[in-house]
C-alpha cells in the first residue's frame, strides 16, 4: 500500500483519473506487522483507489476488518475458490458503476 501512496498517483505514472482503480489486498496470514488502517487512511484521503481485501484460508483479523466494509472483503476458503469466486467478486467490484469501496 506504501509503494501506491509513493508511486502511483500522477498521469505520469499511469494513473488516469477516469478509470477505475482498486488496490487489492490479498494475504492468506493475518497482518502482524503495523496496524495498516492508518495507510489507508492515507489512500481514501487521496481519493485515487478503492480498496479490497481477499483473505485465503483464514478468517480475517480485526486488523483487515478495520480497513474495509464488509462488502469489500471475500473471504476464499482455498486456492480454487480464490480463482473462480475471488475473480468474480473483483470483477463485480471493478465494474460496479459507483465506487463500492471507498472514496
Amino acid at each position: 500500500m506504501q509503494l501506491a501512496i509513493n508511486s502511483y498517483g500522477s498521469a505520469n505514472q499511469g494513473y488516469r483519473p477516469s478509470a477505475s482503480h482498486i488496490i487489492v489486498y490479498v494475504t492468506s496470514s493475518n497482518p502482524t506487522d503495523d496496524d495498516p488502517a492508518s495507510l489507508v487512511y492515507t489512500i481514501r484521503r487521496q481519493g485515487l483507489y478503492q480498496i479490497a481485501v481477499i483473505t485465503v484460508g483464514i478468517a480475517p483479523s480485526d486488523k483487515l476488518l478495520s480497513i474495509v466494509g464488509k462488502d469489500c472483503i471475500y473471504k476464499a476458503a482455498g486456492m480454487n475458490d480464490l480463482m473462480t469466486n475471488g475473480i468474480n467478486f473483483m470483477q463485480g467490484l471493478s465494474c460496479a458503476a459507483k465506487p463500492l469501496c471507498g472514496f
